[in-house]
């Protein structure tokens, strides 16, 4: 019990306060003056001596201090916590040449290839591990690290098909290995190939880059001798520049030999765990592994382990009678209506002494009270989203003009679009493309309100065109008029004329006149004029056929003055329609515009939901930013 202490002792200050209310409990129970500061059903209940109540005084104390107690951490009991971590550094370089499409062994090289590293993380539970993948490059895809799970997520996606560039250079690969546990300030570590092939440069080079320091290099190859050839993708097998089929063979004895440099482990692929088992089981000197683990455990600390958990029984056991009284389910409903949500309008008196204007406001706002919100806000920008959301779109344009970021002239933009101000309206959403070309809800709703003041114009021409019509209409209707009274006249004139001749003649010019003036006054009610002076041609007797070419003139004329009518109307019509499929046009060519940076970010956007894309553009950034290599190795 020398070890005993409390982990948390500042708990223990909730002793004095219960024990002073337990003490005044015990002291009122004995003086009896427990009624005149007590109401009578809880004096009863704390005083009567009846046994079938269990919870009384003493057994309320008893239950508060070993809560208490609990509650302060009491401990007894040490646990020893490492205070070192082994220092063991490692990292996977894998091999993503074409060759790696070949599957002698099933499904394919390139599958055994990642199952066997995703299986090979699990076990490398101490250190750090960092990625590399190669081609005709070697590109990081993970410094060192302890998430293996990042390690799997990103050699699930990887494949050949996304390397920058073709071809396999492993010695590339080891010697950024080695540059990236030197980076992370390790003095020594282990490099494991997974790979199908070597040349001999690359072999060359690796021991090179081995022979000059602690580094050690580990195998795993895959393939076979006999080989296989290399399906491609889209279904061609891979074949060299003299159109001959590749058939890539594994060379064993290259790998084993770079292996064995610095007294690294070679394994070929098998179909089990065994070979993956024996590249951890004898990773790093074991040597300088042990070193470690000594120092590791000579490095440890111990913590206090809190052992008041152990008094819960004895807690839950005390609380039984409080299941007996229905005092745990009527306590939960008491914090549960303590704590609901009154209605917004009880409960702002109160809490609204506790608040600033501003605040207030913004309780209003989110109630919808939109006005009072408008009315209440001292900020500009919120006194503008309410008065917008109200419908008060000029006191929202009034509120946001003062205002010069680029969310609020976009909102600007709107309320004017909403209060019918498009010019306003266009030039803020210019305003807003220019600080910010790629907005594409700022693109939208610019097109649609260009559309929109289109219509407008277009609504505002075509009233405009039936108005003057009407106009031409009425000076037109005076002339027809005024020629079919000289039409009157002349026949009239040249009845008088025939009647000093005869009376017979005479009467029957009148009744031919009477005839034809009837038949005139129908003629004026269903047809146009000149069907009128048709008729007072008819009334004309030969000998007056002197007057004829003038009548034929006037008819002449208003016939042209109908057909300019006539044909200003369908050339008014014609502009009108040619300005709406001309408008038409604009406004799909527009929205065409507006959609086309959509379309090419849903492309990016489905680009970007595939992993193997990012760590694509991750290599490709690598590779921009260096100089390529002079040989790529082989093509495949």
């Amino acid at each position: 019990m020398s070890d005993f202490m409390f982990l948390y002792p500042q708990a223990l200050w909730l002793l004095l306060p219960a024990i002073i209310g337990l003490a005044l409990l015990s002291w009122l129970k004995r003086s009896g003056q427990a009624n005149a500061l007590m109401a009578p059903h809880l004096t009863a209940y704390f005083t009567q001596a009846n046994s079938g109540h269990y919870l009384r005084l003493p057994a309320i104390s008893v239950l508060i201090v070993i809560v208490i107690i609990a509650i302060a951490g009491p401990s007894f009991q040490k646990h020893a916590v490492p205070a070192s971590q082994t220092n063991d550094a490692r990292v996977l370089v894998l091999d993503m040449s074409q060759s790696v499409y070949a599957n002698d062994i099933k499904p394919s090289r390139l599958a055994q290839i990642k199952y066997k590293a995703q299986d090979l993380l699990p076990l490398l539970k101490q250190g750090q591990t960092g990625l590399i993948a190669y081609a005709g490059d070697a590109y990081t895809l993970s410094p060192l690290t302890t998430d293996s799970a990042t390690l799997k997520n990103l050699i699930q996606h990887l494949s050949p098909d996304i390397m920058p560039v073709q071809g396999a250079r492993a010695d590339l690969a080891v010697a950024q290995a080695i540059t990236m546990m030197k980076q992370g300030g390790v003095n020594q570590g282990e490099v494991i190939l997974f790979s199908d092939d070597l040349s001999d440069q690359e072999q060359s080079n690796i021991e090179a880059l081995l022979s000059d320091g602690p580094w050690t290099l580990s195998v795993l190859a895959f393939g076979s001798k006999a080989g296989a050839p290399i399906p491609l993708p889209d279904g061609s097998l891979l074949k060299n520049k003299a159109g001959t089929t590749v058939v890539a063979k594994t060379n064993f004895q290259a790998l084993k030999q770079v292996a064995n440099i610095n007294a690294g482990q070679f394994s070929a692929y098998q179909s089990n765990n065994g070979d993956i088992e024996r590249l951890v089981r004898t990773s790093i000197n074991p040597s300088f592994d042990n070193e470690i683990q000594l120092d590791a455990a000579e490095q440890s600390v111990t913590t206090h382990v809190n052992n008041g958990i152990w008094l819960l029984p004895f807690i839950l056991l005390l609380m039984l009678p409080l299941f007996r009284k229905g005092l745990i389910f009527t306590l939960p409903l008491y914090f549960i209506a303590l704590v609901s949500t009154p209605s917004p309008v009880a409960a702002s008196p109160i809490a609204g002494w506790f608040k600033n204007s501003d605040q207030n406001a913004y309780d209003a706002f989110q109630d919808k009270r939109f006005e009072q919100a408008a009315n209440e806000f001292t900020d500009a920008q919120w006194q503008g989203a309410a008065k917008y959301e109200a419908g008060d779109y000029a006191g929202a344009i009034q509120a946001w003009q003062s205002l010069n970021t680029t969310e609020d002239i976009n909102n600007l933009a709107h309320a004017y679009a909403q209060n019918g101000d498009f010019e306003h309206a266009i030039s803020s959403y210019e305003t807003v493309l220019e600080r910010e070309p790629n907005n594409l809800a700022a693109q939208r709703d610019l097109a649609t309100v260009k559309q929109a003041q289109q219509q407008q114009q277009q609504q505002q021409q075509q009233q405009q065109d039936s108005d003057s019509p009407d106009q031409q209409g009425q000076p037109e209707q005076n002339s027809n008029s005024a020629n079919n009274e000289e039409s009157h006249a002349d026949a009239s004139q040249s009845q008088n004329n025939q009647g000093s001749t005869s009376q017979a003649d005479s009467s029957s010019a009148n009744s031919s006149q009477a005839e034809p003036s009837k038949e005139n006054s129908m003629a004026d009610r269903e047809q146009k004029p000149s069907s009128a002076q048709e008729a007072s041609e008819d009334n004309v007797p030969n000998n007056t056929q002197g007057q004829q070419p003038s009548d034929e003139q006037n008819l002449t004329d208003k016939q042209d003055s109908t057909v300019d009518v006539q044909a200003g109307k369908n050339a008014q019509e014609a502009d009108t329609s040619s300005d709406t499929q001309s408008n038409n046009a604009i406004s799909q060519h527009d929205q065409l515009e507006a959609l086309e940076p959509e379309l090419r970010q849903l492309e990016q956007v489905e680009s970007a939901r595939d992993p193997s894309r990012l760590i694509q553009a991750q290599m490709l950034l690598q590779a921009r930013d260096r100089e390529p290599p002079t040989a790529q190795g082989k093509n495949w």
